[in-house]
């Protein structure tokens, strides 16, 4: 049984939305759930280092049409990044319980996942803006160095013809 009290918390101490929080959690039962498995369990054995590489799934194993490794009812054409998804789900859950739930330090949304599953997955981890903004306010240093936050964390909403138009910008490049 996964410990879900705490990790909830320790989601909500990173700023998650609460519908991340729960998706997250929903698929950490599913795991345990359909291969039949606990976590805590497996983590004590390997660290959920064997159930993460289980759940590889390589883009060579795609263009092959290799079948889902695991039991976890996936559509076919979303299999490979479902599974890098899952992934990362159990690498989050991981550190989680290496550090204990008292660590505020920002943890990436997803870590150790290839580049071009990274791009496909993105759509599925940041389920909300807000937990975009939230990764990007985290790691903003990431993006480029020198880069800083300058709205002191708050979002303003500016009306839309605060802005010019797209026939304005084309009429002012003089195109």
């Amino acid at each position: 049984m996964i410990q879900e009290d705490a990790y909830r918390t320790h989601m909500r101490e990173r700023d998650l939305a609460a519908s991340t929080i729960e998706t997250n959690i929903y698929a950490l039962r599913r795991i345990e759930r359909d291969l039949n498995i606990n976590l805590e369990e497996e983590f004590a054995k390997h660290e959920l280092n064997s159930l993460i590489e289980r759940l590889a799934y390589s883009a060579d194993d795609e263009r092959e049409g290799r079948s889902n490794p695991t039991n976890i009812a996936i559509e076919p054409a979303r299999l490979r990044i479902s599974l890098a998804w899952y992934r990362s789900v159990l690498r989050s859950y991981r550190t989680f319980l290496l550090r204990g739930d008292t660590s505020n330090e920002s943890q990436p949304l997803i870590d150790d996942v290839a580049e071009p599953e990274l791009e496909e997955a993105a759509g599925r981890v940041f389920k909300l803006e807000q937990d975009l903004q939230n990764a990007l306010r985290a790691n903003i240093a990431q993006l480029e160095a020198g880069l800083t936050i300058e709205d002191g964390g708050k979002e303003y909403k500016v009306h839309a013809s605060a802005f010019p138009s797209f026939c304005e910008i084309k009429e002012s490049n003089g195109t």
